[in-house]
């Protein structure tokens, strides 16, 4: 064993070398099997330690020097090379990485996973921050992964407060990951936070200042494409796609992650089917959490999504009126203070939400009143279903306008919270829609509020069972557990 590195058997058998590092082993010559052990990349203690073995006889050319695994001898034609003995992922600190902070890393992480292009494999990111200035391009097939996430809690707390882990910092306008191939096959990123470059403090109730730009990921171009044990911090957005009007990301996943302080965590745009986001146990003080456009199939489940400055899911078409978005499914999620609405849907078609808790919508706020911000608005979808717990909303608990095939069951409480009585308005709001069927107990705090209220054009669409301490109005097919309680104008 030496500097930390267990030798090959072979090593022992043999006349050992040392060299300080890659500059001096580069103005060896090779001499046909002999060992060398190199103490550093280029200065001690960088990590770039490692056993070389030297290869002769080939042809002119057959070795590139990639400064990291295969040194080729200062004048030499490619035909020998010093070849790092190694099994397992590929450092990136053998490259020449540092991670201190400080260091411009980009070059040697690229050069990193450039070596792993044509087989796939792991390029390992020890625990540090790694300052990148320009993209990395993944490739097919090669997982960069790190020593877990760098954790960092910038709610009230120092934007240089942090807890061990890997981070890469992202400065403004550049985009951290890219995919390298037309069609990048199962890339995954693993245990790595992507920090903004501008990372400040937060406060509650205040937006969010991201570094204006400053993308983690972007993950056009792939198929199956997977982030997982990954954190967002201080960045303009988490993960996304490029626009493109045909597909050009595949079953994106994203999983066991964490956010803060961010523009957008997720921003998928048109071109992508299949996403999957799951398993956040919290993604705090972000502008939006999730905003996705124009996908053919969503799953979102097991997140916590708390403290939106705008709305918290906003899931729609890039141009309204124009298709739809198919297949979404939303599952056991808990949506904590917006001072926008909770959960957005337009041009939906098939959508469930299921065992999902939405909580004071409208109620991230510095100081006073909620903001009128809704939990559900619902529009322009066909086949819709919510089954769960709204409360405290500072507006009504739900709106269906042009919708289709509705159903609503759960328990709502206390909407238009901090407002008191606002006369005429519904907690449930149907709007030209049709076969809506609605199953809840609703709690009210004022007195002027109605339970449900539909336009005349609605008023026979509704249906189904409501108990709670008030009436509907323009619902004669909406029946109350305690009486059958409606009121029907002649206009809408």
């Amino acid at each position: 064993k030496m500097a930390g590195t267990l030798l090959p058997r072979q090593f022992l058998n043999s006349a050992l070398k040392l060299v300080k590092n890659i500059a001096a082993l580069r103005a060896l010559p090779t001499v046909t099997e002999e060992y060398i052990y190199v103490e550093a990349h280029t200065t001690s203690g960088d990590g770039g330690h490692g056993a070389f073995r030297a290869v002769t006889g080939a042809a002119p050319g057959t070795y590139t020097d990639d400064n990291g695994i295969t040194i080729v001898p200062t004048g030499g034609d490619g035909s020998t090379a010093w070849i790092r003995d190694f099994t397992g992922a590929v450092n990136a600190h053998w490259f020449g990485a540092k991670g201190d902070g400080v260091a411009d890393d980009t070059a040697a992480i690229q050069a990193a996973i450039n070596y792993l292009q044509t087989t796939g494999g792991v390029v390992y990111l020890p625990e540090g921050t790694y300052i990148i200035s320009a993209s990395l391009s993944l490739y097919s097939g090669i997982t960069l992964k790190g020593d877990g996430p760098r954790y960092r809690y910038l709610y009230k707390q120092s934007a240089a407060t942090h807890v061990g882990g890997t981070e890469i910092k992202v400065p403004a306008n550049v985009t951290a990951i890219i995919m390298g191939d037309p069609t990048t096959d199962h890339a995954k990123v693993e245990g790595i936070a992507f920090v903004g470059a501008n990372l400040v403090s937060s406060a509650y109730g205040t937006a969010p200042t991201p570094t204006a730009g400053a993308v983690a990921i972007d993950c056009a171009n792939s198929v199956d494409f997977w982030a997982d044990n990954v954190a967002f911090y201080g960045l303009q957005t988490g993960i996304t796609n490029t626009t493109s009007t045909t597909l050009n990301a595949d079953r994106p996943q994203l999983s066991n992650w964490v956010a803060s302080d961010c523009g957008a965590v997720v921003s998928y745009n048109k071109g992508t089917a299949d996403v999957i986001i799951r398993n956040c146990p919290l993604s705090l003080h972000n502008d939006k959490h999730i905003v996705i456009r124009d996908s053919d199939g969503v799953r979102i489940e097991n997140c916590r999504l708390f403290q939106a400055f705008t709305n918290s899911i906003d899931i729609g078409l890039a141009t309204p009126g124009t298709g739809s978005v198919g297949f979404v499914n939303i599952t056991g999620c808990t949506l904590f203070e917006t001072n926008g609405h909770s959960i957005v849907i337009d041009g939906g078609k098939y959508v469930n939400i299921a065992g999902t808790t939405i909580s004071r919508a409208g109620g991230y706020v510095s100081a006073g009143s909620y903001a009128y911000s809704m939990g559900l608005v619902v529009s322009n979808t066909q086949t819709f279903a919510f089954e769960g717990v709204i409360e405290r909303c500072g507006s009504s608990a739900a709106k269906f306008a042009s919708c289709s095939e509705v159903s609503l069951n759960g328990s709502i409480l206390d909407c238009f919270y901090t407002h008191g009585d606002v006369a005429g308005v519904g907690i449930v709001q149907v709007i030209t829609s049709t076969a809506v069927n609605i199953n809840a107990s609703i709690h009210n705090l004022a007195t002027d509020l109605y339970n449900v209220v539909s336009d005349v054009a609605s008023a026979l669409e509704v249906t189904g069972t409501v108990s709670g301490n008030r009436g509907s109005k323009n619902c004669p097919l909406l029946k109350h557990a305690n009486a059958y309680h409606f009121v029907i104008y002649g206009t809408g």
